[in-house]
């Protein structure tokens, strides 16, 4: 927007504004305004020298959580003369934010109390909601573009989160699907990293794609039945089944009732004949997965993880082969952190890091000694890695 349209806005909104302009209370009437403040700059106000003041914000100003703005209405919230100029533009340009402590989402206009408002003023109101329809939009964080509000999840603006939509329901599926394939059933979060809130299995079955919710439907069962001491994972590669079994007297194998392989009950994972014989096909394929895996870098597990390409975030999964759980980056495999266990995720990288912004402070190297890195936690001999070309990482974990 040019400098020209930018004051046909100001003025448009400044001609709504004054509509809303009422006489301010004199004597025993007139408020005290010891405690005043400014809901646009937060500050402490002085009363104003005109006696006429705009109530915009007490009648017209909303933030989508429900009672945020109410306590600041009913207290001597104001707006100062300063911030007034131009206090209804910020709010259609969803660049005035609620004054509500740890709220991160930005005040929006209540259309109906200005279409009311502006009755018998048909041209003016018409104008002035097609100015706010053209500000309806965000920055998708996944996919770094602009998209309308109408692209948003359709779910009510993340219950539990304290900002705006930010991600469309396009890249929230994406962010679902990952956190379900990667066995965070139970953490399925905002990605939003100052946010991170955990959604709620309402949200989850609006926002995830069927094929998606079928799998965390099937996982979670998994999870409960692994509360079974006769619980077994199937180890054929690719199947992800597991099932509880009976072992009867005598018998050393059971059956996957899903891909039909036969895995083993005391020697995990094949039975013992099976691994005497496959000791040769074994030799075989131990290059084959040196090309194409890495080790977890955590100590305690450096299980070895296959991943063919996508979003560089890694979770060493809990749900197959008995994963630790520890979250990386597949390129320089340095462990994130998240604040206090489940809050926000830090993510790091290492100065040789592709995905390290050139301008973000690199992380050290972890020492020899560091009790949380395996050793040789950075060594995957033989991997082949023309199979990360395709790894991308989004901008916020960079």
């Amino acid at each position: 927007m040019d400098d020209t349209d930018d004051m046909e806005t100001w003025k448009l909104c400044w001609e709504v504004s004054r509509l809303f302009q009422i006489q301010r209370p004199t004597g025993k009437d007139a408020p005290s305004f010891a405690d005043n403040f400014c809901i646009g700059c937060r500050t402490k106000t002085e009363p104003w020298s005109s006696k006429y003041r705009s109530e915009f914000v007490q009648v017209a100003a909303q933030c989508t959580t429900e009672g945020h703005l109410k306590t600041l209405k009913d207290s001597d919230a104001d707006v100062c003369m300063r911030c007034n100029q131009d206090f209804v533009m910020k709010v259609v340009k969803r660049e005035q934010g609620c004054p509500e402590e740890g709220c991160r989402r930005v005040l929006t206009v209540d259309e109906s109390t200005v279409v009311k408002r502006l009755e018998g003023k048909g041209l003016l109101a018409a104008k002035f909601l097609s100015l706010i329809s053209r500000y309806e939009a965000f920055e998708c964080l996944l996919h770094m573009d602009t998209a309308p509000l109408s692209l948003a999840p359709k779910f009510s603006a993340q219950e539990n989160c304290n900002h705006e939509p930010n991600i469309c329901s396009k890249g929230l599926k994406e962010v679902m699907k990952d956190a379900v394939y990667d066995g965070r059933l139970l953490d399925v979060r905002c990605p939003d990293t100052d946010c991170r809130a955990l959604y709620s299995n309402k949200d989850i079955r609006i926002a995830m794609s069927k094929e998606t919710f079928v799998e965390y439907n099937r996982k979670l069962g998994l999870r409960e039945l692994q509360k079974d001491p006769n619980f077994r994972w199937c180890q054929e590669k690719g199947c992800g089944n597991g099932q509880v079994t009976q072992q009867r007297s005598g018998q050393l194998e059971w059956q996957c009732v899903l891909c039909k392989a036969w895995n083993c009950f005391g020697c995990f994972p094949t039975t013992c004949e099976r691994h005497k014989k496959g000791n040769a096909q074994e030799a075989v394929n131990k290059k084959k997965i040196e090309e194409t895996t890495k080790k977890c870098p955590s100590r305690g597990c450096a299980r070895p993880i296959e991943y063919r390409g996508g979003c560089a975030h890694m979770t060493c999964r809990e749900s197959v082969g008995n994963g630790c759980g520890t979250e990386f980056c597949w390129n320089c495999k340095l462990i994130w952190k998240r604040i206090s266990g489940r809050g926000k995720l830090i993510a790091i990288h290492l100065e040789s890091c592709r995905f390290r912004k050139p301008w973000s402070t690199p992380a050290a190297r972890p020492a020899l000694d560091n009790t949380e890195y395996a050793v040789g936690w950075d060594e995957d001999p033989g991997y082949d890695t023309s199979l990360d070309k395709e790894l991308w990482l989004p901008d916020y974990q960079r």
